[in-house]
């Protein structure tokens, strides 16, 4: 018996480790599912894969990725069997290999430095190392033989000397001078953040010393000082926007931007010495990590739908690179709306993880060709972390025999008390324009089964007609009448007949 095999479609996930910007911005390295992906700035197309193997049995994980300080056109890329690989990105060309003995778990490279590795050894203790020169038989020196907990949100400054980190608790903030081989613990209390608020996130200044803290209640706390003052707790200032927890932090290049993310889909740029917001706002899903490229001509968000947005230094979008599509609401069923087969286009179409969208997904290289906007609703973070948000998804999808029409059903989320939400229901008719190479809106018809949600749609295999079942019972017929023989001046679908099914008692 033949042994089915299993390849993999398309884009996988992008969104887990932090983007690397290449040191002349012009590539963004993210980690995939067994490969770093090399993506062009100026296009947002992909180079290469690097790093992968297409055996999936020989695949291992890839767990952190860093320029080589060394040379500034070298990545290196760790895995989790310890094995630290660098490449010539430009060329895909393995240089050298490099084997430690712990289990990595991140990877920092600082100019003139070295590579600092956080570990794992087989007694669970996490330490940190580096490597002055990446050589074919380079070794790691340990600098902190025994780190105090998994660190989380790791930071530098940029000539290397202090590291900062916090606990998975969010309740200890670790700085670690790395020049003295000291490590300071401060652990968040009342009379140092104002009241007891759990860090979401850490970024210390590249020049200066100053921690910028995110915190669950969506303040930034910045802290000042915090090395050589003679005070026993640091000064702190706060900038506040955020409703939401912080999520992710980052500053510029040279320090006079700090960028920060979470959950309200807005980027927000704050200049750093006059604590100045501006706003890139509606960027679609959860904003989870933030780069900033070396000439700081661009920024790059890393979105919890499986995303980058390429964002310049005015905040306009100028490339998006993206994957499937992935969910990220809780309340989100899991293509709800199914998956099916347009060959017009060699592609298959889903709903995609922004509610109220389709994906189309290229068939021959599982590159995602375009989004369609269906409900036409900008998404709207809850007032807090654990409210439903109220949204509108497609639950049920149909492309006819010809491949010229689509049909979708689409139903707001019913987590509200006020019947409006509840029942609002819309069929909509969108007709492929061969122009533009995208469908374009036909027919609305609100409520099709009353106040009843709709339960199947399917096109005639020979006619343009469709059929829908609701849980009224009945099964209506929904045909097209051309622009000639109806009084409308447009072509639209209407019901033409019903037919009861199943008696309501």
């Amino acid at each position: 018996m033949k042994k089915l095999k299993i390849r993999q479609f398309g884009i996988g996930t992008i969104m887990k480790y932090r983007p690397v910007v290449s040191s002349d911005s012009k590539y963004i390295f993210t980690i995939g599912d067994g490969c770093v992906y090399v993506w062009i700035v100026k296009t947002g197309e992909c180079l290469r894969l690097i790093n992968h193997n297409s055996n999936s049995n020989d695949q291992q994980i890839i767990l952190a990725q860093s320029i080589n300080p060394n040379n500034q056109l070298q990545l290196c890329v760790a895995q989790q069997n310890g094995i630290i690989n660098v490449w010539d990105y430009e060329d895909g060309i393995l240089i050298h290999t490099i084997k430690v003995e712990f289990e990595i778990i991140d990877l920092y490279s600082i100019v003139n430095s070295g590579l600092y590795i956080f570990g794992k050894n087989v007694k669970n203790v996490y330490s940190l190392y580096r490597i002055e020169s990446i050589r074919h038989k380079s070794s790691p020196i340990i600098l902190f033989d025994k780190l105090p907990c998994l660190p989380k949100s790791i930071s530098f400054d940029k000539k290397g000397e202090i590291c900062v980190f916090i606990n998975v608790d969010g309740r200890i903030i670790y700085i670690l001078n790395i020049l003295n081989n000291q490590i300071k613990s401060i652990v968040i209390k009342k009379k140092n953040l104002s009241y007891h608020d759990k860090i979401t996130c850490a970024q210390i200044h590249p020049n200066e010393e100053t921690i910028a803290l995110g915190t669950q209640s969506g303040r930034i706390a910045l802290w000042y000082n915090f090395i050589n003052s003679t005070n026993k707790e640091p000064t702190i200032s706060y900038l506040h926007w955020h409703s939401l927890p912080v999520i992710c932090l980052a500053f510029s290049f040279d320090g006079s931007y700090l960028l920060s993310g979470g959950n309200e889909c807005v980027l927000v740029k704050w200049l750093y010495r006059k604590s100045e917001p501006t706003f890139r706002p509606r960027l679609g899903a959860p904003i989870i990590h933030l780069s900033s490229s070396n000439d700081q001509t661009f920024y790059v968000s890393t979105h919890s739908d499986n995303c980058l947005h390429i964002i310049g230094s005015n905040l306009s979008i100028e490339q998006t690179i993206g994957g499937i599509n992935h969910i990220f609401l809780p309340q989100q069923a899991s293509l709800p709306a199914g998956i099916h087969r347009f060959m017009r286009q060699e592609s298959i179409v889903m709903n995609s993880g922004k509610p109220g969208y389709l994906q189309f997904m290229s068939i021959n290289n599982g590159k995602l060709i375009y989004y369609l906007d269906i409900v036409q609703e900008n998404y709207v973070s809850p007032n807090d972390i654990n409210d439903q948000c109220l949204f509108t998804d497609i639950k049920r999808l149909a492309i006819d025999p010809t491949d010229k029409w689509l049909v979708t059903f689409e139903e707001r989320s019913s987590n509200s008390n006020k019947d409006d939400y509840l029942n609002e229901r819309k069929l909509r008719f969108w007709i492929f324009n061969q122009t533009n190479n995208q469908f374009e809106l036909n027919t609305t018809i609100m409520y099709p089964h009353g106040q009843d949600t709709l339960n199947q749609i399917l096109f005639h295999p020979n006619k343009l007609e469709l059929a829908t079942t609701g849980n009224d019972g009945f099964i209506k017929i929904w045909i097209f009448i051309p622009s000639n023989t109806n009084k409308s001046k447009h072509s639209i679908f209407i019901n033409q007949y019903l037919i009861l099914f199943k008696i309501q008692i």
